[in-house]
């Protein structure tokens, strides 16, 4: 917005400017979405934003971070409270080492809403950015004006205050020949981005870089394409993923005039992640290195600055504060201060993967890239000594066999964690963990092709789920042999070949029997084994079932899917071994599944029964204690959008554990793993397991629900309990009517 523009003749312009971007849009369907090769990592792409607190012990520790991981360049948020603070002491210090600043400048919220429109507003802002300039201007490498100019709620910034920030700033910045950025757009918005961009352009007064915050947490996974854009029928239409939305950015800022495009802030928040994994800090360093790896092989960004070093929420260091003490103006837009103390601080997986991941990929270039859409992640790189070494990974939740992607086999290869540990024993397949691969001195390892890895099954629709990678140091594997399909997780004492022979069904069929629990239409047994004692599901398809069991998975693949999903969210249920399915006829064939045996257990069955008996305590343990864990881990399934559809009170198994009942959901093969639950999914599984109990101790179980979910689940829950029994007692009525006929 220039002095001579009225802000009508401003919105005019923009509001012209962003019909003819969204116009132009539309060639962006030609954009690439898949990763380049030949691509030069040089040692100035990775970053990351740092605050300080006002223990000056604070500064050492953030210095000896940044040294450890080989950072060389910083990105702070510097405002009006900077100046004779914490603020200008950790920016002192850091220019007195050999790391460049990247410092991000602007007003409080309040004045950021209103520098359009009144003067003192202006001039305040003037004379902070004159002595920010006049102080740094011969030390600090790049200024960058505003933050998340599209996010008022946050800054304060909306279209016209941000332009009259930048009006005032840059002729400042022109006098110091300054090498200035912006204008800071949160998240892919490209609208923005288009908008102020052509006003700075109108002006002559363009960023050398073009700065945006390019998120995709919400999306979950880095690869993932955004749905939110016009809706999930457009997913896969505009393909915009990662990848894409950078090489977007990039093309409007060059287009612009801008010279380099940086991603200055992004992250994922351990207590998001937390909501659906069992790991969330781990899951922090998975998409780490999946996001900065797709970010540097798209060729689009000239730097990538990770997300705060120190935080509870979303930190690469735990800084030990509680999360409820998180700032009300966002980290992203205003990273202000440390919260926690320096006693406390303790360096995440996160910290060790990016630690990691600068010593292999600083200065190394791509040779060749795959980001499949059949959820496998593929690349191969060179190292400045020209040191071929490979990364690959597939996509949450799945693994393939490293044969199928290697079919000549790796000889001699050193394989290595995301966190840099060397592999005792080889790893039989790629998982959502980031895998790196070496080959010895004196051999080559055989490039795969790409149409090889583009061609390999989709993992998604295969849909055989992985279990969480290294949680107990066993290794999983898909298994296939002339007649049976499935997966295995393989015990340390021997190889995949010997635990697939032990667990075939025709092998555990004439295993020793420690007991049979049912055989009816199914068959549940436990075996005893060179490995352990087991549970074995014996499926059996009968009567219609031999026709509606065409047309969906086996009940074993589905246990097995189900149970590996529930633990990866922290949901108890026996630890999956094995399932085993024919090649042809899967559904309506035999199948089997296969699990840790649970010693000790009782039901909620036998938890009802107690308590309808009268007595006070089962176990050792009150009953109220029981209702509670039982309504509890109830509400916290549901809560990760898990339904039972089958929630009985049988299959309903605890153990004792150090005095304390430790719940496991089984008969899961029914389950659904959803988005989010409606009230109305949720009552399918409460007025079932509330079936056999007194109301008095209804409104009891219900209430540790309620409790445990922060409301009430529904007004209308007896209703639905009522219902529930009324149908069971008509149907046991019609079957007693036709038994009596025979």
């Amino acid at each position: 917005m220039n002095s001579d523009s009225t802000p009508q003749q401003t919105w005019l312009r923009m509001i012209k400017e962003i019909i003819a971007g969204l116009w132009r849009s539309r060639l962006w369907l030609n954009i690439a979405s898949t990763p380049s090769s030949l691509v030069t990592i040089n040692n100035n792409f990775f970053g990351i934003n740092i605050a300080t607190s006002a223990d000056p012990a604070c500064d050492d520790y953030i210095i000896q971070a940044l040294q450890e991981l080989g950072i060389k360049h910083i990105r702070m948020d510097f405002s009006y409270d900077s100046f004779d603070s914490h603020g200008e002491r950790l920016l002192d210090r850091i220019l007195a080492t050999d790391i460049d600043v990247m410092l991000d400048i602007f007003p409080p919220k309040d004045d950021a809403s209103m520098m359009h429109l009144e003067q003192l507003v202006m001039q305040r802002w003037q004379q902070f950015v004159n002595r920010v300039f006049d102080s740094y201007h011969d030390k600090v490498a790049i200024f960058e004006i505003g933050n998340t100019s599209n996010r008022k709620t946050w800054s304060g910034f909306k279209p016209l205050p941000y332009l009259k920030a930048w009006e005032i700033a840059r002729p400042l910045a022109d006098r110091y020949a300054l090498t200035i950025a912006g204008p800071n757009v949160s998240d892919f918005e490209p609208i923005y981005n288009i908008a102020y961009l052509k006003e700075m352009q109108r002006s002559h007064s363009v960023p050398t870089i073009h700065t945006d915050n390019l998120f995709v947490e919400r999306v979950i996974e880095p690869e993932a394409y955004d749905h939110r854009v016009l809706g999930r029928w457009a997913t896969t239409l505009l393909r915009l993923n990662l990848i894409k939305k950078a090489r977007i950015i990039d093309i409007i800022g060059k287009y612009l005039g801008c010279s380099q495009t940086f991603c200055t802030y992004t992250d994922w928040t351990v207590k998001r992640l937390g909501r659906r994994n069992i790991d969330p800090e781990q899951k922090q360093a998975d998409y780490l290195t999946r996001y900065l790896i797709l970010a540097a092989a798209s060729g689009a960004l000239d730097r990538v600055y990770w997300g705060p070093l120190l935080c509870s929420r979303d930190g690469i260091i735990d800084c030990g504060s509680d999360w409820e003490s998180y700032p009300k103006i966002d980290n992203v837009s205003y990273y202000q201060s440390v919260r926690g103390e320096v006693s406390a601080f303790r360096k995440r997986p996160a910290f060790y993967a990016l630690k990691y991941l600068l010593t292999r990929l600083n200065d190394a270039h791509c040779i060749q890239a795959v980001s499949a859409d059949n959820g496998i992640n593929h690349f191969i790189f060179a190292n400045s000594k020209q040191q071929e070494f490979h990364i690959t990974w597939c996509r949450d939740g799945y693994a393939v066999p490293l044969m199928q992607i290697y079919p000549a086999g790796l000889y001699d290869a050193n394989f290595y964690t995301l966190l840099g540990e060397k592999y005792t024993e080889d790893p039989l397949c790629v998982t959502e963990q980031a895998l790196f691969i070496d080959s010895s001195p004196n051999t080559t390892t055989v490039r795969p092709q790409p149409r090889l890895i583009n061609n390999l099954p989709n993992l998604m629709t295969e849909n055989i789920a992985a279990p969480i990678p290294n949680t107990s140091k066993k290794q999983f594997t898909l298994f296939q042999n002339e007649e049976w399909t499935g997966a295995i997780i393989v015990d340390p004492s021997c190889s995949a070949e010997e635990m697939g022979e032990k667990l075939l069904p025709e092998t555990i069929e004439d295993a020793p029997i420690v007991k049979v629990l049912r055989d009816t239409r199914n068959k549940i047994w436990n075996i005893e084994t060179t490995v352990g004692t087991m549970t074995i599901k014996l499926n059996r398809a009968q009567g219609i079932k031999k026709f509606s069991y065409r047309f969906q998975d086996s009940k074993a693949k589905r246990h097995w899917n189900n149970a590996t999903t529930m633990l990866r969210h922290g949901i108890n249920t026996p630890q999956p071994i094995a399932f085993f399915e024919r090649h042809q006829r899967k559904g309506i064939e035999h199948n089997y599944y296969i699990t840790q045996f649970l010693e000790n257990t009782f039901s909620a069955r036998d938890v009802f029964a107690s308590i309808n008996n009268g007595e006070s305590h089962l176990r050792g343990i009150k009953h109220n204690e029981l209702l509670k864990v039982i309504g509890e881990c109830i509400c916290q399934m549901h809560n990760v959008a898990i339904l039972h559809r089958d929630l009985s009170s049988g299959n309903i198994l605890l153990t004792i554990d150090n005095g304390e009942a430790k719940p496991y959901f089984i008969d899961i093969g029914r389950a659904k793993i959803l988005k989010e639950l409606t009230t109305r999914q949720r009552m399918i599984d409460l007025m079932r397991i509330c079936f056999k109990l007194s109301w008095a101790d209804r409104e009891q179980l219900i209430s540790y629900y309620n409790a445990h979910l922060g409301r009430e689940v529904a007004t209308w829950w007896r209703w639905a309990v009522r219902y529930y029994i009324f149908k069971q007692r008509s149907k046991r009525f019609i079957k007693g009517k036709f038994k009596k006929r025979k």
